[in-house]
């Protein structure tokens, strides 16, 4: 029996924010619809771009109300290219400063993570090639081995854009049908590129518990080595918020029904 406890920080529940999915100019579900089901939704196709002003204002607001938590930088969006080398068909500007205020104004307060490579198609890591399957699909029959070197690129990517990270983000549900597998990886991955033996993953929700704790994924007391699976405390609430219709109904009532419940 492992011999620890989970203490929160100051003895109280923390709050945070978690943000997944961002990248520079890409909306990730136009090419999921393009390149893996054409017959996903049609507001999958609603925005192909998404401006660097949407960054901007959530910028604005998780400084006025000192807003922290996790936020995702897709290295390779979509395929469209990695952040460090530029994206096919975006302008180079856009891109790097787009990276350039993730750096600046919100990894001070949020925890930065790569949400694997692309969060679309998975990547052949020795010809560059897209497969025909989504990231969480290749990852379903993978082991411990071939999946580090595919989160090392994704944390070498981060690495070479300036950020410093512990921690993965799972695109769709990446590594759930091989969570030890996964979590193991996710070490190996960590400890390769950043020389840390601490590491941590986003997965699963548990929307129904009172206060949701972070769970032990791997120990190993001897090395000094853990893996910690972060839990979130709800669901997406703001999905339905996709569709044109469903945004017509939303309110500040609503949203903060949603603040209350959560």
């Amino acid at each position: 029996m492992f011999d620890f406890r989970v203490e929160f920080p100051r003895l109280k529940t923390p709050i945070a924010l978690i943000i997944d999915d961002p990248a520079p100019y890409v909306n990730h579900l136009y090419y999921l619809k393009k390149y893996l089901n054409p017959k996903y939704p049609a507001y999958y196709e609603e925005f192909k771009t998404i401006p660097n002003d949407f960054l901007e204002d959530f910028i604005s607001v998780v400084k006025k109300w000192s807003v922290k938590g996790k936020f995702s930088v897709i290295p390779n969006p979509a395929g469209q290219g990695y952040l460090d080398e530029g994206l096919r068909g975006y302008p180079k500007e856009g891109v790097e400063r787009w990276v350039r205020l993730v750096k600046d104004e919100v990894a001070p307060l949020f925890d930065i993570t790569p949400e694997m490579i692309t969060h679309t198609n998975a990547v052949d890591l020795k010809t560059g090639e897209l497969l025909p399957m989504h990231e969480q699909t290749w990852a379903s029959q993978q082991t411990a081995e071939t999946l580090t070197p595919y989160i090392a690129k994704a944390l070498e990517t981060l690495k070479k854009l300036g950020f410093e990270t512990n921690g993965v983000t799972s695109p769709g549900a990446f590594g759930i049908d091989v969570e030890a597998e996964y979590a193991r990886a996710v070490l190996n991955a960590v400890k390769r590129v950043y020389g840390a033996g601490l590491a941590w993953y986003f997965l699963k929700v548990d929307e129904r518990s009172y206060v949701v704790y972070p769970r032990l994924a791997y120990l190993d007391k001897y090395r000094g080595e853990a893996v910690v699976s972060i839990v979130s405390g709800n669901d997406d609430v703001i999905w339905n918020t996709m569709t044109p219709e469903s945004r017509k109904s939303w309110s500040r009532k609503r949203l903060l029904e949603y603040a209350d419940y959560y």
